[in-house]
């Protein structure tokens, strides 16, 4: 019975380190708390990996067509074209998270979708998009 909780000790700490946890064995009945000067760091970590909600108004606004114009195919890639380069500054650092690279691979898909739907549709705007985005064909 004492090595089943010293295994479940051992366990518990494994997993609470990456968020700081303390561990304590008080007859084998255990705790898990949080340190005082814990700051809600998976928030942080969250938006961290995605563009803010400025961002993204900056996006819309720069590209709508008109004053409610939040979901037109212009407006749909350079929100796309934010969240992919928001994405390839992360994965330089990260080269073994996987899974960011198959959302971000996924988004470049979407995105070059909505470009073949623009291209077929209106030419010129698809132009005037790849340049102002600053994207290659």
């Amino acid at each position: 019975m004492k090595t089943l909780a010293y295994f479940l000790i051992l366990i518990l700490s494994i997993s609470c380190r990456q968020t700081d946890a303390i561990v304590t064995e008080t007859d084998f009945s255990f705790n898990v708390s949080q340190p005082e000067n814990h700051a809600g760091s998976l928030q942080e970590v969250y938006y961290a990996m995605t563009i803010t909600k400025e961002q993204k108004t900056k996006a819309i606004t720069d590209f709508q067509g008109s004053e409610k114009d939040t979901g037109s195919s212009s407006v749909q890639i350079a929100v796309l074209t934010r969240r992919i380069n928001h994405l390839t500054e992360h994965m330089r650092g990260n080269t073994k998270d996987y899974a960011s690279r198959r959302g971000l691979l996924r988004m470049v898909s979407r995105r070059r979708g909505l470009l073949d739907y623009v291209r077929r549709h209106d030419p010129q705007n698809y132009v005037d998009l790849l340049g102002r985005l600053g994207i290659r064909k």
